[in-house]
């Protein structure tokens, strides 16, 4: 029978006894592929890694330059703490996208780095603001100190200033605020500015009457310490403020003449001028802006004539019996008392004045009841005589004493009136001076008794010199008894 013929699949498949087999090709395959993608993912984490990298170094630039420049521009130097805490911040915001450890390691070594460079920065930016303000402090404190100078006319008191702009320079120096050179400018421009300030107040308008311009031009006077080209430029600057001061003076005094004498012709005109105008006038040098003496001398007169012509109308008038009126014996008894016990005939011209005054209506006037009707009463009853009467000696004592501490004329009248009614009622004059002196010296020197037994001295408005002793008792210092 013939035979079928058969396929054998293992003579087939081991025909070729190279070839690989499938399930290897498949591994290699896989292997590849798996390579491929590890490749791929390492690549990206890189990137990543690089991307967040720059991602965070761009945001903490940004932030590291805002803090900068806001610090920069921050006068208030004491505000380094701050812009380092910021710089700190910004440095932990910036880390916080970086997925890598070790790259968020890096970065922070890195912006660490910059932290550090920043706030040194930043710091000497603060402590520069610092020098500078402290110069301009020190240059405040110091003009502060020169005006104290151009306030005061005590030397003791200068030489604090000038001691005290000294210590100011110094202990700049100590700090670091100046360094030697600048501290040596800034005293000689403190020494220099000093005088021109001694120059600024100085007030003299003539060369010869300037204690400044003096000690400028001798070589071994107060401002010897300046160089002498820089003294000699000072001494033209003294000259000019000397030479100005007088311009002004002049400009002043004419001024002032102008204005007082049109202000006199005004009352003049209205009838409102008077003896103690003239007394106001004559207290202000002609030199020093006060009226021309011969115009005010001729409305002296004026005034004079004036009060004697109103008075002795008063004085001559009768009546129907051709007797005095009862005004006219007023007007008399006033009158010879105004010229028995005021000796200066300004001040007899004044109490005229008002007694003419008081009496055109046929009224006294306030002031001169207040003054002269309590003395008229206190005086009736009393004998004068004056070239002997202790009275008319009390008297005279009592307006000399007062009138050296500058009592007022009404202060002067009321113990005046008080003397008078004291002997009125039995005390001799001696007593009556002794206890107004006492009581006048208590209220003018309340510490007396205190005194050393060889008294105090005084000066009066008239400039001249008196002792004051603890016995309350006074003198002259030229030792005249009278002005």
């Amino acid at each position: 029978m013939p035979s079928i013929p058969t396929y054998t699949s293992q003579r087939n498949i081991t025909s070729n006894p190279g070839a690989p087999l499938r399930n290897e090709v498949d591994n290699q395959a896989n292997n590849n592929l798996l390579n491929t993608v590890n490749q791929i993912s390492q690549q990206w984490s890189a990137a990543n890694d690089v991307m967040q990298y720059t991602d965070a170094s761009a945001k903490y630039g940004v932030a590291a330059a805002d803090i900068q420049a806001r610090a920069e521009a921050d006068p208030d130097f004491n505000n380094t703490e701050k812009y380092v805490k910021e710089l700190e911040k910004a440095k932990a915001d910036s880390l916080k996208g970086i997925a890598n450890q070790q790259i968020a390691n890096k970065a922070a070594a890195e912006f660490n780095l910059n932290n550090q460079v920043a706030a040194f920065k930043i710091g000497n930016q603060f402590r520069q603001k610092q020098i500078v303000h402290s110069k301009v402090q020190l240059k405040t404190n110091i003009d502060i100190e020169q005006n104290k100078k151009l306030s005061t006319s005590s030397d003791i008191e200068k030489a604090k200033s000038d001691a005290k702009i000294k210590g100011l320079i110094e202990a700049s120096i100590a700090s670091g605020v100046l360094d030697a050179a600048e501290a040596d400018k800034m005293l000689r421009e403190a020494q220099t500015d000093s005088v021109k300030f001694d120059i600024y107040a100085d007030q003299a308008t003539d060369e010869k009457d300037s204690q400044v311009l003096k000690e400028l031009k001798d070589p071994n006077g107060k401002y010897s310490f300046l160089p002498p080209d820089e003294r000699l430029s000072l001494i033209k600057q003294s000259q000019d403020r000397i030479f100005n001061n007088n311009q002004t003076f002049k400009r002043e005094v004419e001024v002032s003449q102008d204005h007082r004498t049109n202000e006199f012709i005004l009352k003049m005109a209205e009838g409102t001028a008077t003896f103690k105008d003239i007394d106001s006038e004559y207290a202000i040098p002609e030199e020093k802006g006060g009226m021309p003496r011969t115009i005010l001398d001729q409305y002296q007169r004026r005034l004079q004539r004036g009060v004697e012509s109103d008075l002795n109308q008063i004085l001559q008038e009768k009546d129907t019996d051709k007797d005095p009126t009862k005004r006219a014996k007023l007007a008399k008894e006033y009158n010879d008392l105004i010229e028995y016990y005021l000796d200066d005939k300004t001040d007899q011209w004044k109490a005229k004045e008002a007694l003419a005054k008081g009496l055109a209506d046929g009224l006294i006037d306030p002031q001169e009841q207040k003054i002269l009707y309590p003395l008229k009463n206190s005086l009736k009853d009393i004998q004068f005589n004056r070239s002997t009467s202790p009275v008319d000696w009390a008297i005279k004592s009592v307006k000399e004493m007062m009138g050296a501490s500058n009592a007022s004329d009404e202060e002067i009248a009321i113990r005046i009136k008080q003397l008078v009614n004291g002997i009125g009622e039995g005390k001799s004059p001696q007593q009556m001076s002794g206890e107004i002196m006492s009581q006048e010296m208590l209220k003018n020197f309340p510490d007396i008794e205190s005194y050393p037994e060889k008294g105090v001295e005084y000066l009066n408005e008239d400039g001249r010199k008196y002792i004051v002793f603890p016995n309350k008792t006074w003198k002259w210092a030229d030792g005249k008894t009278t002005k």
